[in-house]
C-alpha cells in the first residue's frame, strides 16, 4: 500500500466513523421512551445504565 492508498484508506473510515455517530444520535432520539414498551433485554439496560454512568445531567456533558 502506497502513501495516497493509506490517505485514502483513513479518510473513508473517518467517514464511516461519522456516519455511525450520525445514526447513533438519530437512534438515541428514535428510542428516548421506548425502552419499556419494546422489552429491551436487561443485558442491553445494563450496558446503557454502565455507560450513562458518566453523564452528567446537571451540566449535560460526560464527566472526566
Amino acid at each position: 500500500m502506497n502513501w495516497p492508498e493509506m490517505n485514502t484508506a483513513v479518510n473513508d473510515a473517518k467517514n464511516v466513523l461519522d456516519r455511525a455517530d450520525t445514526f447513533t444520535n438519530q437512534m438515541a432520539s428514535m428510542i428516548k421512551g421506548k425502552l419499556r414498551s419494546a422489552n429491551v433485554s436487561p443485558a442491553t439496560l445494563a450496558t446503557l445504565k454502565r455507560e450513562l454512568q458518566d453523564f452528567n445531567l446537571r451540566e449535560y456533558g460526560w464527566k472526566e
